[in-house]
């Protein structure tokens, strides 16, 4: 039997976001990252944003994100209109989701993504035999290193990496999946988050 490869009709964004390790946390960095008909668009749109709080210590220890870092950049309240209008009514994946979508629900209380799929929740089905889901190894168990690399990508745990990563990651387990008989549809119904207690309507990818 032939499997067809995967069509994806419109663009679906990778995001990561990084925060202040605050109680809230306050965004300090976000990546958008455009996945359009399969294909991961360079360069993403990135913002490094100065937090109302200082950055924690154990946060900094993650991401290697300072105070000085962000001490020029603007505040939430000058860029949240740019992100808002990027990602709004607009599928997105990230890895481990529910943590990137929780923050910017709390930054950006009026945006509504149509949908929001997690390559964390994807690759426990596809490929549950993995010893790790951790982001940074299966980074390197399907080859996306090399890929960051040519982007001068070294950094994890920054968003732009982290986001690249999750766009190539996505394109990855389809592919898995793909190879398995699992096609773009089930996919998509395995890695969708609820969102508003809805979860997308079958192949929704706006």
């Amino acid at each position: 039997m032939t499997i067809e490869r995967p069509k994806y009709p419109n663009t679906i964004f990778a995001v990561d976001v990084e925060s202040n390790g605050c109680t809230p946390p306050e965004i300090i960095e976000l990546s958008v990252v455009k996945i359009d008909s399969g294909a991961v668009e360079w360069p993403p749109s990135t913002w490094k944003i100065k937090p109302l709080h200082s950055i924690q210590e154990r946060a900094t220890s993650i991401h290697g994100i300072t105070d000085a870092e962000v001490a020029q950049s603007p505040s939430l309240q000058f860029v949240k209109d740019d992100i808002q209008s990027l990602i709004q009514h607009r599928s997105i994946v990230a890895h481990n989701a529910h943590v990137d979508f929780k923050l910017l629900k709390l930054s950006l209380p009026d945006w509504q993504p149509a949908a929001v799929y997690d390559t964390l929740r994807l690759v426990r089905v596809v490929a549950p035999e993995l010893p790790s889901f951790k982001l940074s190894s299966l980074v390197s168990r399907f080859g996306i290193t090399e890929k960051l690399m040519r982007h001068g990508l070294f950094q994890a745990h920054r968003a732009c990496y982290d986001a690249m990563a999750a766009a190539y990651l996505f394109l990855a387990l389809v592919e898995q999946a793909r190879s398995k008989g699992i096609g773009i549809d089930q996919v998509l119904r395995i890695s969708a988050m609820a969102v508003n207690g809805e979860k997308p309507k079958q192949g929704q990818l706006l």
